[in-house]
């Protein structure tokens, strides 16, 4: 259903709701990272010893965007859910099992999802036991065509996420408008303060992470094809947008231009990765 990718770590969700870990190991025995472009190019995978059930996950089949309503985050300690008839996010523990937080702030069901691991940013709290936190960038999209963005405040350094600690707040910081019909991909960076978004018309829109304003809108789909994946490459400066259905391909420069596009007739696909 969902592959996760986060440094030199790698999480699966399959259909029977089972949440499967494993690393990415040099043959010197160092964790391969998937930032570093110097990684040696063979690798093996040091699986974890038993996959865990999440057997309170339920996603509606009716989601727009299946592969993108399921998340592992913060080192495959939390599962990320959308899809929800209730319009709600959840969060799961995935070591215990558990729904630990639910939250919704969209005025229709949440269609897909996105978090960035790597913000560079920290708030302090002013207390005199405060303790150094972490800012983790989230990014939901909905049927109701808007786009919410979410925080995550954790210590820094520490990702256990206890039964009695609720680190996403309950609304969103900003919400972002710009599609006119549901959103069905996101795509979230950190690094470039950007959202990459889709939507069931063809849109492709380029929001800013920090007050939420449309940096750009791209070409649109072919006529007919519903982006269903979306991804920003921080190192080029692109954004690749896939219509899995119709096998269309694009891809956009963040300044707005559409550098290329391909569009195939009788191709579709079910899975799209890019690696740089």
């Amino acid at each position: 259903v969902n592959i996760s990718i986060n440094a030199s770590r790698v999480d699966t969700i399959d259909g029977a709701r089972a949440v499967a870990g494993c690393r990415l190991i040099r043959p010197g025995g160092a964790a391969h990272n998937f930032n570093d472009s110097e990684s040696s190019d063979v690798y093996a995978l040091d699986l974890e010893p038993m996959a865990k059930r999440i057997e309170e996950l339920y996603v509606s089949p009716d989601s727009l965007a299946h592969s993108q309503t399921v998340h592992v985050a913060l080192r495959g300690k939390v599962l990320l859910s959308v899809g929800h008839w209730d319009r709600s996010m959840r969060l799961f523990d995935v070591d215990e099992g558990k729904e630990i937080q639910r939250i919704s702030a969209h005025r229709d069901v949440m269609t897909c999802l996105s978090i960035c691991e790597h913000s560079s940013a920290r708030t302090w709290d002013a207390a005199p036991n405060a303790q150094q936190m972490r800012k983790v960038v989230l990014v939901t999209g909905s049927r109701d065509t808007t786009i919410a963005i979410w925080e995550l405040l954790l210590p820094h350094g520490a990702w256990n996420m206890s039964k009695a600690i609720r680190a996403l707040k309950a609304e969103p910081r900003v919400i972002c408008f710009g599609h006119d019909e549901p959103i069905t991909c996101v795509n979230v960076s950190s690094q470039l303060n950007l959202i990459a978004s889709g939507s069931a018309d063809g849109t492709l829109v380029l929001h800013d992470t920090r007050d939420g304003h449309i940096v750009h809108a791209f070409e649109r789909t072919p006529s007919g094809s519903i982006p269903s994946w979306i991804k920003i490459l921080d190192a080029s400066s692109r954004v690749v947008c896939a219509c899995a259905a119709s096998g269309a391909l694009s891809m956009h420069h963040v300044n707005g231009a559409t550098l290329a596009k391909y569009a195939s007739r009788h191709e579709t696909f079910d899975a799209c990765c890019v690696t740089r």
